[in-house]
Protein backbone atom coordinates (compact mmCIF):
# COMPACT_ATOMS: atom_id res chain seq x y z
CA UNK A 1 0.00 0.00 0.00
CA UNK A 2 2.91 2.37 0.84
CA UNK A 3 5.30 1.55 -2.39
CA UNK A 4 1.56 2.42 -4.28
CA UNK A 5 0.96 6.06 -2.61
CA UNK A 6 4.89 6.58 -3.02
CA UNK A 7 4.67 5.65 -6.56
CA UNK A 8 1.79 7.97 -7.60
CA UNK A 9 4.69 10.84 -6.91
CA UNK A 10 5.72 10.29 -10.63
CA UNK A 11 3.51 10.00 -13.53
CA UNK A 12 3.57 6.88 -15.22
CA UNK A 13 1.32 7.70 -18.24
CA UNK A 14 0.37 10.18 -20.75
CA UNK A 15 -2.71 10.95 -18.74
CA UNK A 16 -0.42 12.47 -15.52
CA UNK A 17 -0.64 15.82 -15.44
CA UNK A 18 2.32 17.84 -15.16
CA UNK A 19 1.70 19.76 -12.10
CA UNK A 20 3.03 16.93 -10.30
CA UNK A 21 5.07 16.71 -7.31
CA UNK A 22 8.79 15.17 -7.88
CA UNK A 23 10.95 14.33 -4.99
CA UNK A 24 14.72 14.09 -6.26
CA UNK A 25 17.06 13.40 -3.70
CA UNK A 26 21.33 14.83 -4.91
CA UNK A 27 23.88 13.47 -2.16
CA UNK A 28 21.14 13.64 0.61
CA UNK A 29 19.69 16.77 0.18
CA UNK A 30 15.94 16.52 -0.68
CA UNK A 31 14.60 19.28 -3.64
CA UNK A 32 11.36 19.51 -4.89
CA UNK A 33 10.01 21.09 -8.47
CA UNK A 34 7.15 20.55 -10.68
CA UNK A 35 7.21 17.78 -13.12
CA UNK A 36 6.39 20.83 -15.74
CA UNK A 37 9.27 22.56 -15.14
CA UNK A 38 11.66 19.81 -15.95
CA UNK A 39 9.63 19.61 -18.79
CA UNK A 40 9.01 22.40 -20.78
CA UNK A 41 13.29 23.25 -21.24
CA UNK A 42 13.50 19.92 -23.43
CA UNK A 43 17.09 19.72 -22.62
CA UNK A 44 18.73 18.00 -20.20
CA UNK A 45 18.84 14.29 -18.22
CA UNK A 46 15.93 15.79 -15.89
CA UNK A 47 13.73 16.64 -19.07
CA UNK A 48 13.42 13.08 -19.56
CA UNK A 49 12.92 11.74 -16.19
CA UNK A 50 10.03 9.65 -15.40
CA UNK A 51 9.24 6.59 -13.07
CA UNK A 52 11.08 3.86 -15.32
CA UNK A 53 14.01 5.63 -14.62
CA UNK A 54 16.57 3.01 -12.69
CA UNK A 55 17.18 6.17 -10.32
CA UNK A 56 13.52 5.89 -9.18
CA UNK A 57 13.26 4.45 -5.73
CA UNK A 58 9.68 3.29 -5.52
CA UNK A 59 9.18 2.60 -2.19
CA UNK A 60 10.77 5.87 -1.18
CA UNK A 61 8.60 7.72 -4.01
CA UNK A 62 11.70 9.57 -4.85
CA UNK A 63 14.71 9.77 -7.29
CA UNK A 64 18.18 9.10 -6.32
CA UNK A 65 21.48 10.87 -7.84
CA UNK A 66 24.76 10.31 -5.99
CA UNK A 67 25.50 13.99 -7.07
CA UNK A 68 26.75 17.18 -5.45
CA UNK A 69 24.16 18.70 -3.94
CA UNK A 70 25.14 22.34 -4.31
CA UNK A 71 25.96 22.25 -8.25
CA UNK A 72 22.52 20.71 -8.67
CA UNK A 73 20.73 24.12 -6.84
CA UNK A 74 22.27 25.85 -9.88
CA UNK A 75 20.63 23.01 -12.46
CA UNK A 76 17.36 23.54 -10.82
CA UNK A 77 17.42 26.64 -11.15
CA UNK A 78 18.26 26.58 -14.84
CA UNK A 79 15.47 24.47 -15.88
CA UNK A 80 12.96 27.22 -13.64
CA UNK A 81 14.84 30.67 -15.20
CA UNK A 82 16.52 29.07 -18.64
CA UNK A 83 19.82 30.07 -17.58
CA UNK A 84 22.49 28.27 -15.77
CA UNK A 85 24.34 30.53 -13.11
CA UNK A 86 27.26 29.41 -11.40
CA UNK A 87 28.67 30.29 -8.76
CA UNK A 88 32.68 32.02 -8.91
CA UNK A 89 34.05 29.70 -6.31
CA UNK A 90 33.00 26.64 -8.09
CA UNK A 91 35.42 24.29 -9.65
CA UNK A 92 35.94 23.95 -13.21
CA UNK A 93 36.56 20.45 -13.33
CA UNK A 94 33.42 19.97 -10.84
CA UNK A 95 31.41 22.17 -13.47
CA UNK A 96 32.28 20.30 -16.79
CA UNK A 97 31.80 16.78 -14.35
CA UNK A 98 28.32 17.79 -13.19
CA UNK A 99 27.41 19.51 -16.19
CA UNK A 100 28.46 16.02 -18.56
CA UNK A 101 26.09 14.38 -15.72
CA UNK A 102 23.04 16.45 -16.45
CA UNK A 103 23.79 16.51 -20.13
CA UNK A 104 23.72 20.23 -20.02
CA UNK A 105 25.91 22.35 -22.78
CA UNK A 106 28.16 24.86 -21.82
CA UNK A 107 25.77 27.41 -23.95
CA UNK A 108 23.06 27.07 -21.24
CA UNK A 109 25.74 29.06 -18.69
CA UNK A 110 24.34 32.70 -18.49
CA UNK A 111 25.80 35.76 -20.02
CA UNK A 112 26.92 37.55 -16.91
CA UNK A 113 28.55 33.89 -15.64
CA UNK A 114 30.24 33.65 -18.66
CA UNK A 115 33.09 35.46 -18.30
CA UNK A 116 34.18 33.66 -14.66
CA UNK A 117 33.35 30.09 -16.41
CA UNK A 118 35.80 30.79 -19.62
CA UNK A 119 38.32 32.67 -17.29
CA UNK A 120 38.73 29.54 -14.50
CA UNK A 121 38.77 27.07 -17.73
CA UNK A 122 42.02 29.21 -19.08
CA UNK A 123 43.11 28.80 -15.45
CA UNK A 124 42.59 25.21 -14.88
CA UNK A 125 44.05 24.57 -18.71
CA UNK A 126 47.86 26.77 -17.40
CA UNK A 127 47.67 24.66 -14.12
CA UNK A 128 47.68 21.68 -16.35
CA UNK A 129 49.90 22.33 -18.84
CA UNK A 130 52.57 23.67 -15.88
CA UNK A 131 51.69 19.99 -13.88
CA UNK A 132 52.83 18.64 -17.22
CA UNK A 133 56.20 20.51 -17.48
CA UNK A 134 57.18 19.96 -14.01
CA UNK A 135 56.78 16.50 -14.40
CA UNK A 136 58.89 16.62 -17.69
CA UNK A 137 61.18 18.45 -15.86
CA UNK A 138 60.79 15.89 -12.47
CA UNK A 139 62.12 12.83 -15.20
CA UNK A 140 64.63 14.75 -16.98
CA UNK A 141 66.35 16.20 -13.97
CA UNK A 142 69.38 14.45 -12.62
CA UNK A 143 69.12 13.37 -8.91
CA UNK A 144 71.60 11.75 -6.63
CA UNK A 145 70.60 8.33 -6.81
CA UNK A 146 73.88 7.32 -8.40
CA UNK A 147 72.08 6.02 -11.66
CA UNK A 148 73.73 7.00 -14.81
CA UNK A 149 71.94 9.83 -17.10
CA UNK A 150 69.63 8.90 -20.35
CA UNK A 151 70.06 10.31 -22.97
CA UNK A 152 66.47 12.64 -22.45
CA UNK A 153 68.57 14.04 -19.33
CA UNK A 154 71.71 14.41 -21.31
CA UNK A 155 70.04 16.40 -23.72
CA UNK A 156 67.97 18.61 -21.55
CA UNK A 157 71.32 19.12 -19.19
CA UNK A 158 72.86 20.59 -22.73
CA UNK A 159 70.28 22.68 -23.54
CA UNK A 160 69.01 24.27 -20.23
CA UNK A 161 72.31 24.02 -17.66
CA UNK A 162 75.21 25.53 -19.66
CA UNK A 163 77.50 24.62 -16.92
CA UNK A 164 77.10 20.99 -16.91
CA UNK A 165 79.52 19.92 -19.25
CA UNK A 166 81.93 21.16 -22.06
CA UNK A 167 78.77 20.04 -25.01
CA UNK A 168 76.42 22.33 -22.91
CA UNK A 169 79.15 25.29 -22.77
CA UNK A 170 79.86 25.18 -26.29
CA UNK A 171 76.26 24.90 -27.13
CA UNK A 172 75.36 28.44 -25.21
CA UNK A 173 78.54 30.13 -26.64
CA UNK A 174 77.12 29.59 -30.25
CA UNK A 175 73.83 30.31 -29.29
CA UNK A 176 75.00 33.59 -28.41
CA UNK A 177 77.00 33.89 -30.85
CA UNK A 178 74.11 33.57 -33.67
CA UNK A 179 72.01 35.57 -31.09
CA UNK A 180 74.74 38.29 -31.49
CA UNK A 181 74.83 37.92 -35.71
CA UNK A 182 71.10 38.15 -35.74
CA UNK A 183 70.88 41.51 -34.30
CA UNK A 184 74.10 42.53 -36.74
CA UNK A 185 72.25 41.51 -39.39
CA UNK A 186 69.43 43.36 -38.56
CA UNK A 187 71.31 46.21 -38.15
CA UNK A 188 72.90 46.18 -41.51
CA UNK A 189 69.60 45.57 -42.94
CA UNK A 190 68.86 49.41 -42.24
CA UNK A 191 71.77 50.82 -44.30
CA UNK A 192 71.26 52.53 -47.30
CA UNK A 193 72.96 50.31 -49.53
CA UNK A 194 70.99 47.57 -48.01
CA UNK A 195 67.44 49.40 -49.08
CA UNK A 196 69.29 49.81 -52.17
CA UNK A 197 69.75 46.28 -52.47
CA UNK A 198 73.54 46.72 -52.47
CA UNK A 199 76.46 44.99 -51.26
CA UNK A 200 79.84 46.49 -50.64
CA UNK A 201 82.71 45.84 -53.28
CA UNK A 202 86.09 47.08 -52.99
CA UNK A 203 87.82 47.43 -56.48
CA UNK A 204 91.03 48.52 -56.88
CA UNK A 205 91.70 50.31 -59.61
CA UNK A 206 94.76 52.01 -60.91
CA UNK A 207 94.45 52.68 -64.25
CA UNK A 208 95.57 56.18 -64.94
CA UNK A 209 96.11 56.69 -61.47
CA UNK A 210 92.56 56.60 -60.45
CA UNK A 211 91.93 56.20 -56.64
CA UNK A 212 90.47 53.27 -55.80
CA UNK A 213 86.10 53.33 -55.63
CA UNK A 214 83.86 51.28 -54.12
CA UNK A 215 80.81 49.33 -56.31
CA UNK A 216 78.27 47.94 -55.41
CA UNK A 217 76.36 44.62 -56.40
CA UNK A 218 73.20 43.15 -55.53
CA UNK A 219 74.99 40.03 -53.28
CA UNK A 220 75.16 42.13 -49.97
CA UNK A 221 71.29 41.75 -49.10
CA UNK A 222 70.74 38.62 -50.19
CA UNK A 223 73.71 37.19 -48.13
CA UNK A 224 72.45 39.04 -45.17
CA UNK A 225 69.38 37.57 -45.30
CA UNK A 226 70.22 34.09 -45.66
CA UNK A 227 72.51 34.59 -42.60
CA UNK A 228 69.46 35.99 -40.92
CA UNK A 229 67.43 33.00 -41.89
CA UNK A 230 69.93 30.76 -40.76
CA UNK A 231 70.15 31.99 -37.41
CA UNK A 232 66.00 32.10 -36.85
CA UNK A 233 66.36 28.26 -37.74
CA UNK A 234 68.51 27.45 -35.34
CA UNK A 235 66.94 29.49 -32.67
CA UNK A 236 63.42 27.32 -34.03
CA UNK A 237 65.16 24.22 -33.44
CA UNK A 238 66.86 25.40 -29.92
CA UNK A 239 63.16 26.32 -28.86
CA UNK A 240 61.35 22.94 -29.68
Amino acid sequence: MEATAMSAVVPSSEDSTLDTILRINVGGSIFMTKLQTLRKRGVGKLSKISEDDPTFINNRGEFFFDRDPNFFSYVLQFYRTGELHISETCCTKTIKSEMEFWELDVDTIGDCCWGNYCRAEEQMESTTRLTKHLKFLSETTPTDTGKPLTCKQRLWLMLENPTSSIPAKMWAVVSVILLMTSILCYALTTLPQAKRGYSKTLIKTTQCGRTPKLKYSENFLFTVTVVDICCLVFFTVDFF
